[in-house]
């Protein structure tokens, strides 16, 4: 798990220099299960997971820009955290697509996807 600020090297290809990849973007956390993508800079290729937490400044960009992103980078889960409202929105891949999974409240608790027995009491979250 790393979080911000840590760049993120969504379409970088292998021979690619960092320095040459023209979209990099940072997260407020990701998790990256395979340590060969992680160097100096930051992560090469698309996280298992990322997690944006929403504010008015960034909300518009959160949903829209970044979930396009996130999908075309092949992102395999992509949560949208809303302390306004408390509220996860839990996105996966499906069929190359992030498609929205579950919608959670402060109450519950949210499951990882992409970490089996993995769990997030949101109530400590939004304590």
């Amino acid at each position: 798990m790393y979080p911000a600020p840590f760049g993120v090297r969504l379409f970088e290809q292998n021979g690619e220099r960092p320095e040459d990849v023209d979209t990099m973007v940072e997260p407020d956390i990701s998790v990256v299960c395979d340590r060969g993508k992680i160097d100096k800079y930051g992560c090469k290729g698309a996280p298992d997971l990322i997690i944006e937490v929403l504010s008015p400044s960034t909300r518009r960009h959160d949903r829209l820009v970044k979930l396009n992103l996130y999908q075309r980078a092949r992102v395999q889960e992509y949560w949208m955290v809303d302390p306004d409202n408390q509220s996860v929105q839990v996105f996966t891949l499906d069929r190359g697509a992030l498609k929205i999974c579950e919608d959670y409240g402060p109450g519950d608790v949210a499951r990882v996807n992409v970490l089996e027995g993995c769990f997030i009491d949101l109530e400590k979250v939004f304590s």
